[in-house]
């Protein structure tokens, strides 16, 4: 028996959002200090929604490929970024402020697309809940958005 879909509720810094929708962004980079999701909770023909930080949800796509790295300093993050940026689009800001990651989640993402309404969150987020990644069961995904399974 095949376990259930899992869907993924991604917050995301508002300019990645145009990125994922046109293409240019095709890995959605998790650098953490602790072992957290997506870290080992996310894989390959799960979709994600994406929702810019106090926004609403704007886009989903669907992990094709997903790779879990264990990082050893701040030399692995550099070479992380010198093999992948090109599809993370991460600036400098961001690998800077990540230079001492410890877990790498590379999800790689096809089928990107725009949409209107996201997961219903109130169920699983409680209010003051700072997390920037939710897995979600696959019962929380929007009327009509279930194609991709």
């Amino acid at each position: 028996m095949t376990p259930p879909r899992r869907l993924h509720a991604a917050i995301v810094h508002p300019r990645y959002v145009p990125l994922i929708l046109s293409g240019a962004k095709t890995i959605e980079c998790r650098l953490t200090r602790a072992r957290v999701p997506p870290f080992e909770c996310a894989g390959p023909g799960e979709r994600v929604y994406f929702k810019a930080r106090s926004g609403v949800f704007r886009c989903a796509a669907v992990i094709v490929r997903a790779e879990f790295l264990r990082l050893t300093g701040p030399e692995s993050v550099a070479e992380l970024r010198a093999a992948h940026n090109d599809a993370i689009r991460g600036e400098s800001d961001f690998w800077q402020a990540k230079a001492s990651a410890r877990f790498a989640s590379l999800l790689f993402l096809c089928d990107a697309e725009p949409i209107d309404a996201g997961p219903d969150l109130s169920s699983v987020v409680r209010h003051g809940d700072r997390r920037a990644w939710h897995v979600l069961p696959a019962e929380l995904e929007p009327a009509g958005n279930s194609r991709l399974f």
